[in-house]
């Protein structure tokens, strides 16, 4: 049997440091000293920001992440080392890294509308009361539909018709189900529709200048009893509306005459183009992802109570513009952890995404608490489950993540999903729609 070879910390990197914090374990190569024992304890190879990250942990350090046993060296030394075959007798090989992926089998069956094609539907979303669960339709007619998928022949109701402007577009309900918005996603319009009639309330537009490069803000809060409607009023402008009472505006800001005077500018709005919007579920916070010349997608975060409160224009004045929050591309996918974090897909620096993964902000400071990589993981959304955060990927699973240890714990493969919301996916199946619960997670 040939002698076993194995990494030395002393005689093969010069540039040997101690890991002390875990943002430097991000960012930062690293080796466990484990692998120096008698065992030849497994290795992994992972991704470093720009390039393959080169970690040597032993799973028991992975999984515990014991900074005492973690050091950094540097990619030429381990490409030296790794080169001359000095690993090649350790036990395990290199692999790109990946948490332990437990498959969770306690998903409920899928609630499949046998009556509902995916060709059919322009738009969906879901509202969700309890028990009661409804998947609403906008199809390509003009119909929207309600199934209701909580009763056993998943009834459909609240049917009526709508004029349909340009495509794409999104379909927003609010919490009870009582008003919904057919949404020109990329462009100037909105409908805001009561479902139980059919009536349009009202048409709100968001003017046309470029209009075509964010996503229409919309979103529905509920605040101290009031479903309200918050949505784009201008392109460097939102307003909170109130369905219930004709549509009326409570934040509109004095009127300001625009001549074009650079000196107005502070009273004309922001030089900000509102993005996609989140709302935390208590209805503390807004988030707009929007963008700014010359561009840079910025992100702008504000409280609702104090704006409905007294400072109509605290959206535009209370900017919470963190470092962090500035990159190259807005629109950003993000979620809500309750009230307390937000959750931003994209692990960036110095403006860049630099790597796959979350970065979760505390909503007292808005700076960044957490950092959660993910490997060669994609994402296309992202929702807080109420114990876990799941994430859908380009290929329709969805992941769960245990915020505290960064694990992935769960997957849910068994159909495509297509959209998420909090803890229910809607899946495919060949052209059917469905909905799965993920309460067990």
């Amino acid at each position: 049997m040939p002698k076993r070879k194995r990494w030395s910390l002393d005689r093969k990197c010069p540039h040997l440091q101690h890991v002390e914090h875990e943002q430097e374990l991000v960012l930062n190569p690293g080796i466990c000293s484990h692998l120096t024992g008698p065992d030849g304890i497994d290795f992994y190879l992972s991704y470093d920001v720009y390039q393959p990250r080169h970690d040597l942990l032993c799973a028991e350090c992975f999984k515990n992440i014991d900074f005492s046993h973690v050091y950094v060296v540097c990619p030429e030394c381990w490409k030296h080392a790794f080169n001359a075959h000095e690993l090649e007798e350790c036990a395990g090989k290199p692999a790109h890294f990946k948490p332990p992926r437990e498959h969770i089998t306690t998903f409920d069956e899928p609630t499949m509308l046998d009556h509902v094609q995916r060709s059919d539907v322009v738009a969906m979303d879901i509202q969700s009361q309890g028990e009661h669960v409804s998947l609403w339709c906008l199809h390509h007619n003009g119909r929207v539909q309600r199934h209701d998928v909580s009763k056993p022949q998943h009834s459909s109701d609240n049917t009526f018709t709508v004029e349909l402007p340009g495509e794409p577009l999104s379909l927003v309900l609010s919490p009870s189900g009582r008003y919904a918005c057919v949404v020109q996603t990329y462009d100037s319009l909105l409908h805001l529709y009561e479902t139980s009639t059919g009536a349009l309330i009202k048409t709100l537009l968001r003017g046309d200048y470029h209009v075509q490069h964010s996503v229409f803000p919309a979103q529905f809060v509920m605040y101290e009893g009031r479903e309200l409607l918050v949505c784009g009023s201008s392109w460097n402008r939102v307003n909170v509306y109130d369905p219930a009472q004709d549509c009326v505006c409570l934040t509109t800001p004095p009127v300001i005459e625009n001549t074009n005077d650079d000196d107005d500018d502070e009273n004309d709005g922001i030089d900000y183009f509102y993005g996609r919007l989140y709302a935390s579920p208590g209805s503390q916070w807004l988030v707009s992802s929007g963008w700014c010349w010359h561009p840079v997608g910025v992100m702008n975060a504000w409280s609702l109570p104090a704006w409905l409160e007294g400072e109509p224009r605290h959206n535009e004045t209370h900017n919470q513009d963190p470092y962090f929050l500035v990159s190259d591309d807005w629109d950003r996918i993000a979620t809500f952890i309750e009230d307390a974090y937000f959750v931003v897909w994209g692990i960036w620096h110095d403006s860049s995404v630099i790597r796959d993964g979350v970065m979760i902000l505390d909503t007292t400071s808005w700076q960044v608490t957490k950092i959660i990589p993910l490997g060669e993981m994609t994402c296309q959304a992202l929702s807080w489950t109420g114990t876990h955060l799941a994430v859908l990927d380009q290929e329709g699973k969805v992941w769960f993540i245990d915020i505290d240890s960064g694990a992935v714990v769960g997957c849910y493969d068994e159909f495509v999903v297509v959209q998420i919301y909090a803890h229910l996916m809607i899946v495919q199946h060949h052209d059917m729609l469905g909905v799965v619960r993920a309460d067990n997670v």
